[in-house]
């Protein structure tokens, strides 16, 4: 694993930045935005709530994200991230969006804000299980009484997980394997516990297989130039997985 980059805030900056430049893996950006649609709509509540909050706003600066099915489950949608560059890129596609520049480490509201909390792929950016662990206090104390928390990290109990936590980070990123840091994670039964002790009830554990990324990306790039219908049936054949 690579060592974590000194400045966060500078580091994804200057990541969204090259995203934004070269329209990168944007076809690839579609089938990973389904994916986390697929699993808002599977266990968020269908009845709107007054606020929810997603911890990081990647996804939104560089392609749809997650904000569109979140608007229609919630009247405010806040959203968070470190870096200023993905926080204005996401207002400036959505300008509904209550976006604002925190860590999630430290999160600036009250106690019991939010009525759901979004979180995926956030925390597995971090350096260590200790980070992680604050970060999943600091959701319980800004989540709202039976409020409820979708949270998704790497599994560290995935062999291919596993494998790349061995491997350069540089390299990892040359074939397209890894489009950014990512740092500690943990297993199914970590989590568990780690979110039990800071006070959470877990309703429902599972695990999402995604197709190979390396592989896929490269198609995904080669299939940008394809009719329309063709991405399509591209994106579906990813969907299968």
């Amino acid at each position: 694993m690579t060592p974590a980059p000194p400045d966060c805030a500078t580091y994804w900056s200057d990541v969204v930045e090259t995203f934004a430049a070269g329209r990168r893996q944007w076809l690839w950006r579609q089938h990973a935005d389904a994916v986390n649609a697929e699993l808002v709509a599977r266990w968020l509540p269908a009845d709107p709530v007054s606020r929810v909050l997603k911890t990081d706003l990647f996804d939104e600066a560089v392609g749809a994200g997650l904000y569109p099915c979140l608007s229609a489950r919630a009247r405010v949608v806040t959203g968070i991230d470190v870096s200023p560059a993905v926080v204005n890129a996401a207002t400036a596609r959505y300008p509904g969006l209550d976006a604002k520049v925190a860590d999630v480490r430290r999160l600036p509201f009250e106690p019991a804000t939010f009525n759901a909390i979004v979180s995926n792929s956030t925390l597995d950016h971090f350096d260590s299980f200790g980070e992680i662990k604050t970060s999943v206090g600091e959701l319980h104390r800004v989540l709202a009484p039976r409020g409820d928390l979708l949270l998704t990290l790497d599994n560290a109990r995935n062999p291919i997980v596993a494998l790349r936590g061995c491997l350069p980070g540089s390299a990892l990123r040359w074939i397209g394997a890894l489009p950014a840091y990512v740092g500690e994670t943990c297993g199914p039964r970590a989590l568990r516990r780690l979110l039990e002790s800071t006070g959470f009830e877990v309703y429902e554990l599972t695990a999402v297989l995604h197709c190979p990324r390396a592989p896929a990306v490269a198609a995904a790039r080669l299939f940008e130039c394809a009719t329309r219908p063709t991405r399509q049936r591209f994106l579906k054949a990813l969907a299968a997985w």
